[in-house]
């Protein structure tokens, strides 16, 4: 099971993409299928230009992502990035990077579009 960003497309949610607060809603979603967040798991980060002539920066981006140890791939429509790595979501280094993530794509024109990750539920004491 795959817990996804903040979908809506609202100016309200896309705000809160890459912020503590949206982080904390992607967070709420895990806690309520039994994943508190802390183990380390695959999470996938998604970002596209904002404008057609930011694409050029692709490369500048992709080699910023590959020093902050991120494994990046092209997305297949607009130009777009994606980028992965293994963290823990549930801790004040994950809100860090998220922000500093949203930071640098503003600061290059394009839009940080969030992460989703796989739920690590915990057994419950009934399947031990």
């Amino acid at each position: 099971m795959c817990v996804d960003m903040l979908k809506s497309k609202g100016t309200e949610s896309a705000s809160l993409i890459g912020s503590v607060d949206g982080n904390e809603l992607v967070r709420s979603q895990l806690k309520m299928h039994g994943d508190d967040g802390s183990t380390a798991r695959h999470v996938i980060h998604y970002a596209y230009p904002a404008a057609a002539d930011h694409i050029s920066k692709s490369t500048q981006i992709d080699e910023r992502l590959r020093t902050l140890g991120f494994k990046v791939k092209r997305a297949g429509s607009k130009g777009g990035v994606f980028f992965e790595n293994y963290q823990s979501i549930n801790c004040t280094e994950f809100d860090e990077l998220t922000s500093d993530l949203r930071e640098l794509f503003v600061q290059n024109g394009w839009k940080y579009e969030g992460w989703e990750c796989a739920l690590m539920a915990k057994p419950s004491a009934s399947m031990e």
